[in-house]
């Protein structure tokens, strides 16, 4: 939600591999009180 740039692509078709780190991911999650207003039973992914 930063926009952390965590790898880069050129402007031509190319594949992207990056290292995320999960607990960093963990961090962010717990500090946004508004995941805790999600409502998975009204949308399907």
């Amino acid at each position: 939600p930063w926009g952390a740039v965590i790898a880069r692509a050129s402007d031509r078709e190319t594949a992207v591999v990056a290292d995320v780190d999960l607990d960093w991911q963990s961090t962010v999650r717990r500090s946004l009180p508004s995941l805790g207003a999600r409502r998975p039973d009204v949308y399907t992914l």
